[in-house]
């Protein structure tokens, strides 16, 4: 008796435990501070900070309110780039059209790139593009930006179209004279789908949610793309280049998270000196 008391008891407890973590995961959005240690990164890049973020699906279970209070607490870390890795909504024109008209509330001295998602697209891309003009929104379908940042410094971002819905357009390649190169994508199939080989000082993806339910994050036993645990959270190696993944600050379909708490990467270049010889 006493045996199935105590069975009951720590059962209760971690049931209790679990629905607290989920309730404190799900409710709140993390900023990972993240140091990227690089030898591409130059004298005047040192120091540079990188905000990203992705899968925020406004409509589905974050609303204006909200989203607006996340933007402007995005400002207040003063970051000189913003970068958005796609899944702005869950669905809906007008729904687009409200979410890019609060994020370009965003401000950085470096400005705003986004790239789309799969979910932003399940109207179609001319309601996609459409949205975006009516917003003045300006979004990246696989073109290459050098942006002027700290000190006169230069750094380039490649923004992708969306791999999933479409998976045969090419993704143009750095030139010879190469900056500090970043690669922006929504999901990182991209990697093995483009065949991209060592190109990329950088590459930012969203899309798994990190599961958003995760077996004490080391497993998710549901990933939205091919690559499966390649790639799903963190930053891991690949073909093309290291490869940063956030976890994203929205939920589709249930709104829970377990394991797999909701951020977004505030990401500071650093100079591998060990590696460089000047």
């Amino acid at each position: 008796m006493k045996t199935t008391r105590r069975i009951i008891f720590f059962v209760l407890l971690l049931a209790t435990v679990l629905a607290i973590r989920i309730a404190v995961e799900t409710a709140s959005i993390r900023i990972n501070r993240v140091t990227f240690t690089s030898p591409a990164v130059t004298k005047e890049l040192e120091g540079t900070r990188i905000l990203f973020i992705a899968d925020i699906h406004y409509g589905e279970h974050l609303d204006r309110k909200k989203l607006m209070k996340q933007a402007r607490r995005f400002n207040r870390l003063e970051p000189d780039l913003i970068l958005l890795g796609g899944d702005y909504v869950s669905g809906g024109y007008r729904q687009l059209v409200e979410v890019f008209t609060i994020l370009k509330e965003l401000n950085a001295p470096g400005g705003v790139r986004a790239v789309p998602g799969n979910h932003d697209k399940a109207g179609g891309a001319g309601r996609l593009r459409q949205a975006a003009r009516e917003a003045g929104f300006n979004l990246m379908f696989n073109r290459r930006d050098v942006l002027p940042l700290r000190e006169n410094s230069l750094l380039a971002v490649t923004g992708t179209d969306d791999f999933t819905t479409n998976w045969w357009s090419p993704v143009p390649s750095p030139p010879e004279n190469r900056q500090f190169e970043i690669l922006l994508t929504h999901n990182s199939d991209i990697i093995t789908g483009n065949t991209l080989k060592g190109e990329y000082d950088l590459i930012l993806c969203g899309h798994t949610h990190g599961g958003q339910v995760s077996l004490l994050g080391a497993f998710a036993p549901v990933l939205p793309h091919k690559s499966g645990h390649r790639w799903w959270k963190g930053i891991q190696p690949s073909p093309a280049g290291p490869v940063l993944t956030t976890k994203g600050i929205g939920t589709t379909g249930l709104k829970i998270r377990l394991f797999a708490p909701a951020s977004a990467e505030l990401i500071t270049l650093k100079r591998d000196t060990q590696l460089i010889s000047d």
